[in-house]
């Protein structure tokens, strides 16, 4: 008959850790903690081992072990258990599990190496050995896969990983979760939801309205603006964004937007193309005569533009200094005004200089 279980006293250094532990990370400060605090009782709850080449192998208790040998424990209770090389794995995943002390990323890789030794032919199966249902081995051994393949950080959590799988390019993948880094979606899966369920019906100058840094397009304001016809939903993109509405005037905006406003009936609108024609015509026409060339050219030189404003902005004759007719006193064109403005401007400096 085949032992199940046998309580030993063994010698702590006879103990070697597990090669499939699914915890990766042991926090030292608290496995002092632990240790100064089994000392202080003087008693440990047995871990779990099985036979292994002269000494025993660590099935289940690793942590407590690791304290004991840090608070210079010489030996350590422990349970004896017949458990085959290839069931190791599966005790320390339930072992863990029922602790529910392991990261998402140490529990993802744990189901997933069980998974992968394909010693259960469905999730439904290697669910029913873990206590767990097939939903929770399907999320676990596919955020395993996608943090593999597309380089998640550790930072996300494996409800978000699958949240995330809900959008069908792995670029808004991306974009969705170093948002969730970021802070700028949340981190709960259940409110994340909206913005995936957003995203996968949105059109791109939306979607990329939605990923922009610190941008007020949220789920909610995004619901509004893809009840608009298409060719206003940008426009609505642009007018939310830079008149900085929060989601309630955005929603009032938006609604304003939805009301079409009747066009007026085509012969109105060929007389109005025809007047802005007319207008346009009319325009070019006053450019191109020789005063507003004129004009132009003065204006361009800003030594010219000081002058104008200087002298013609006070209409006074750069000659007899009448203000009564102005420049025109003279028959002076503009640039004759100029000149001659010039010339006794230069000629008061020189003044002023030989009186000096």
């Amino acid at each position: 008959m085949s032992r199940q279980l046998e309580y030993k006293i063994v010698g702590i250094d006879r103990l070697a850790p597990n090669p499939y532990q699914p915890r990766q990370r042991f926090d030292e400060e608290s496995l002092r903690e632990l240790g100064d605090s089994l000392k202080s009782r003087g008693e440990i709850q047995p871990i779990i081992v099985r036979e292994h080449a002269k000494g025993f192998q660590i099935i289940a208790g690793e942590r407590r072990w690791r304290a004991a040998k840090l608070a210079g424990l010489k030996q350590i209770p422990v349970l004896v258990k017949d458990t085959a090389e290839t069931d190791v794995l599966l005790e320390s995943v339930i072992e863990n599990l029922h602790r529910e002390d392991l990261t998402s990323v140490e529990r993802e890789n744990a189901v997933f190496e069980l998974w992968k030794t394909r010693k259960w032919k469905t999730y439904a199966e290697l669910g029913k050995s873990l206590g767990k249902s097939s939903s929770w081995v399907t999320d676990n051994v596919e955020a395993a896969a996608m943090r593999r393949k597309e380089k998640i950080p550790a930072s996300i959590s494996t409800a978000v990983i699958r949240t995330a799988a809900g959008l069908e390019k792995e670029e808004d993948r991306r974009k969705l979760i170093e948002k969730v880094e970021k802070e700028e979606f949340p981190a709960d899966h259940r409110k994340l939801r909206e913005y995936v369920r957003v995203l996968k019906k949105a059109p791109e100058p939306v979607k990329r309205a939605v990923f922009k840094p610190k941008s007020r397009i949220t789920p909610t304001v995004a619901e509004e603006i893809l009840k608009l016809p298409e060719k206003k939903q940008v426009e609505a993109v642009r007018q939310v964004e830079s008149l900085r509405l929060d989601e309630e005037e955005a929603a009032r905006h938006i609604e304003a937007m939805k009301v079409e406003v009747p066009l007026p009936p085509p012969e109105e609108l060929e007389k109005v193309r025809e007047r802005y024609e007319d207008l346009q015509k009319e325009i070019k026409a006053k450019l191109e005569t020789p005063e507003a060339r004129e004009r132009g050219e003065l204006f361009r030189n800003w030594t010219s533009h000081i002058a104008v404003d200087g002298v013609l902005g006070s209409m006074s004759c750069p000659v007899c200094k009448s203000k009564e007719l102005g420049w025109l006193c003279h028959s002076l064109t503009i640039k004759d005004a100029l000149k001659t403005a010039e010339r006794k401007y230069k000629e008061d400096i020189n003044k002023g200089r030989t009186h000096k």
